[in-house]
């Protein structure tokens, strides 16, 4: 039976672009809404879309009208959804003007029935389609990255959300950054000019995309996959930020730890097999092409950084680091690229590295010459690819900000099968996994030596034709058994 939702006679201040139904949270107690005769499937997919987890009856068919600006949040869901039962949840964010609490869960049934009430099949998140750039940097729409100045009160910052008509998603405790969500269509950039002159505001900027890298694929048959290195033979761990890991029995010994950042508390998958692919290089059960003799294997802490599609964000990277960091990984691997130099993912590798952690890059699979980030951070060792007979790769990027040349093609599986693949990618895993073997066999040995004594093994270092630098020198064969014995 179709029932009318009572309609709420309040003024809609947003100019949302048009849309069946839209909700949009602010300051963690209030609430937006749009919606005229829409279904209210609709209007819970909406809820979905801020991050908050919806669970439904599926035989609701009620259609909405509702109007409502930055109302009471719990006096308008009371009255929105009176026809029904519903239950909500609320979750509390910590950051350093003390806990906010945020809606983290609804749920909404008929009378008596919550056993009916199911998790709502939405589309993607509002971060996932990316619509909006900002000086040609693809960022995530609608959300800035904000940290406060010391000494802000809980009611100034409350106040500076009601202004913004923003609303705290998360907070990463090592910077004390807030993820803050705006109205659907905000102008991003006119905004950030606005709070770089804002007293309370200590730094804003956007949530840059990053993007994880489909392996490239060669003719090339490639090497061996797999060495019969002893499982877990050494004691260190390298962090891997990237696509996810994919269940594979042989990876499961060398796992230490495991996170989410997409989707925190969800297990780890890897539909595009990038991340996998480097678990396995940067644990040492693959190796590249023309590696040299087999190594220790290395344990991993397997983070997933990036989605289905292959996009990360620059706010979720570096809550990455810090689980990687805090969970006692030596040596971090980043095979991919952030779309511009955040400051905040920077301080994020700060974090890691003041905490004896070496931070391992690929330079990029575009030979532009220019520098990329993660790999152009200060202290970052931004490695470049070699194709099997040693010489650099024709599509390896190259620069000042370069440190060394590293194997870069392989053999590894992909949808159950092998292939051979090629890119700055392998060569940056293989040499965190050079790094953490070193590490283990020199436990007292700092990320600072770990780095001298690398550089200091490599062997001549090699250039392109036309004298791209492509790093002070190769971890070759020769190097790596100098590095290590």
């Amino acid at each position: 039976m179709k029932r009318s939702i009572l309609t709420l006679a309040l003024l809609l201040a947003l100019a949302w672009p048009a849309a069946a139904a839209q909700v949009h949270l602010v300051a963690g107690d209030r609430i937006s809404l749009d919606a005229t005769n829409a279904p209210l499937q609709e209007l819970l997919r909406a809820f979905a879309l801020q991050g908050v987890a919806v669970t439904a009856d599926p035989s609701l068919q009620s259609t909405v009208t509702v109007h409502a600006a930055a109302a009471d949040l719990e006096k308008t869901l009371n009255r929105l959804l009176q026809p029904f039962d519903y239950a909500i949840t609320w979750r509390v964010v910590d950051g350093p003007i003390g806990p906010l609490t945020r809606l983290s869960e609804l749920r909404v049934f008929e009378h008596g029935s919550p056993e009916r009430a199911a998790p709502l099949r939405t589309g993607p998140a509002s971060g996932g389609a990316v619509t909006q750039t900002v000086a040609r940097a693809r960022i995530v729409p609608n959300e800035v990255l904000l940290r406060v100045k010391r000494g802000i009160t809980a009611d100034q910052f409350r106040a500076l959300l009601r202004g913004l008509n923003a609303d705290v998603v998360d907070c990463l405790r090592t910077g004390g950054i807030y993820r803050l969500r705006l109205p659907p269509g905000s102008d991003v950039s006119a905004l950030l000019e606005q709070l770089a002159s804002n007293p309370l505001v200590d730094r804003a900027e956007p949530n840059y995309i990053a993007e994880s890298p489909r392996s490239v694929a060669t003719s090339a048959k490639g090497g061996s996959a797999a060495q019969s290195a002893p499982r877990g033979a050494a004691g260190t761990s390298v962090g891997v930020i990237d696509s996810g890991l994919a269940s594979a029995d042989d990876l499961a010994a060398l796992v230490t730890a495991s996170y989410n950042a997409v989707n925190p508390g969800a297990p780890l998958t890897d539909a595009v097999g990038h991340g996998t692919q480097m678990a396995r290089l940067a644990s040492g059960a693959s190796l590249p092409d023309n590696a040299g003799p087999a190594t220790p294997t290395t344990t991993v802490i397997a983070i997933q950084g990036f989605d289905a599609q292959g996009q990360g964000n620059s706010f979720e990277l570096s809550q990455a680091v810090a689980y990687a960091v805090d969970h006692g990984a030596t040596a971090l691997n980043l095979s991919w690229e952030v779309g511009a130099n955040s400051q905040f993912v920077g301080e994020a590798l700060a974090y890691a590295q003041n905490h004896n952690v070496l931070v391992i890059a690929a330079a990029g699979n575009s030979p532009t010459g220019q520098a990329v980030y993660p790999a152009a951070y200060p202290g970052v060792l931004a490695v470049s690819a070699l194709e099997a007979n040693g010489q650099p790769w024709s599509q390896s990027n190259y620069g000042s900000f370069v440190a060394l040349a590293a194997p870069g093609t392989a053999s590894l599986p992909a949808n159950g099968a092998l292939g051979g693949y090629v890119g700055t990618s392998i060569a940056s895993a293989y040499t965190a996994h050079i790094v953490a073997v070193y590490r283990a066999a020199h436990p007292q040995a700092s990320a600072a030596d770990t780095r001298t004594a690398l550089l200091g093994a490599l062997s001549p270092a090699v250039t392109g034709a036309s004298g791209q630098n492509y790093g002070a020198g190769v971890l070759d064969a020769a190097a790596v058994q100098r590095l290590l014995h």
